[in-house]
């Protein structure tokens, strides 16, 4: 997810509100990452319903302070349990070519690479 930090709660809060209209479809999903032994707030994974209606494609972003330390791998997995075992194909994530960490992850995951930015998970990973 191509998003920085609020600079302010202000900020914060007018990003959470712009959210709002997509909390109706019951094909969105969106989860905060925060960090159990601080109860700090340290990134967070959406994800939406593709438009052939068998997959979702997600998006995620962390802390900076907290790259390296295995939170996003392991959030990642915990929800392709459960978008698989609510019936969907596959899980698609788009990644920028220059960000070398989100692709390593993605790879690490047995993402597939589709296009020059398109990553795919199918089911039976």
């Amino acid at each position: 997810m191509d998003s920085n930090p609020s600079k302010s709660l202000e900020e914060s809060i007018k990003y959470v509100k712009s959210k709002f209209p997509y909390y109706a479809s019951p094909y969105f999903y969106d989860w905060c990452l925060i960090e159990k032994d601080t109860n700090e707030r340290i990134g967070e994974i959406n994800g939406v319903r593709t438009k052939d209606k068998k997959g979702i494609s997600i998006g995620y972003c962390l802390s900076p302070d907290d790259w390296g330390k295995g939170y996003m791998k392991e959030a990642l997995l915990s929800i392709f349990s459960y978008f698989f075992e609510s019936g969907y194909q596959y899980i698609e994530a788009e990644c920028r070519k220059d960000n070398i960490s989100s692709i390593y992850l993605l790879k690490a995951l047995n993402f597939e690479n589709r296009t020059e930015t398109i990553y795919r998970l199918n089911k039976n990973y």
